[in-house]
């Protein structure tokens, strides 16, 4: 069983480009509206993307983990909703990789891939929402925390690091900072990124 997984991998991975060119070109064949709606440059970030997609089932296969591939689409989803894309333009595109990949490959090895598709999509309709904001009044260094993300932010990166070393100065162990401040900064960066506030 590994070896057959390792060879969808390999066949997957080898063939990518051409692959995702046949998931899109069969997506807007089937949707004339989407090259309307998002032109050339939108098919081309569609095929961009269905690269991505097919990585992340090529990996999950190969280390035989659907969970890689679901995590994968609940993070995508999530970043498609920030950027005001419709969720069904996920779970149709989920169906287009399907059924290019029920085009090229021998029907037990497409069995395998439909398995993992299925299995993921079903977890992206289980999706649950991120928190608002990571920082919390709980965070005894909430305003530090604030202020170093907007240093951060304005690329201040002088201001930020003479902030860490002051706080560091007054006694401030380093388990703190990075729990209360680099972590949270961290967190709240990449949210801010997935809900398109930031670029």
């Amino acid at each position: 069983m590994k070896t057959a997984l390792i060879n969808i991998n390999n066949v997957i991975d080898d063939n990518k480009a051409s692959l995702a060119q046949l998931i899109t070109d069969l997506q807007f064949k089937n949707n004339p509206d989407l090259l309307l709606k998002y032109g050339i440059a939108g098919k081309e970030k569609c095929c961009s993307d269905n690269l991505y997609h097919l990585s992340y089932l090529s990996e999950a296969i190969r280390i035989e983990s659907i969970e890689i591939f679901a995590a994968y689409l609940v993070w995508a989803q999530k970043m498609l909703v920030a950027r005001k894309i419709p969720i069904i333009d996920l779970s149709n595109n989920l169906g287009y990789i399907d059924l290019a990949c029920k085009e090229v490959f021998p029907k037990e090895a497409y069995k395998i891939i439909h398995f993992y598709i299925l299995k993921s999509k079903e977890r992206i309709k289980n999706i649950q929402t991120n928190p608002e904001t990571y920082f919390n009044d709980n965070n005894p260094l909430l305003e530090d925390a604030k202020k170093y993300l907007d240093f951060l932010l304005k690329a201040k990166r002088i201001q930020a690091q003479a902030m860490i070393t002051n706080l560091v100065k007054n006694g401030n162990p380093i388990s703190s900072l990075y729990d209360n401040i680099f972590k949270v900064t961290q967190c709240e960066i990449g949210l801010l990124w997935q809900n398109n506030v930031i670029t």
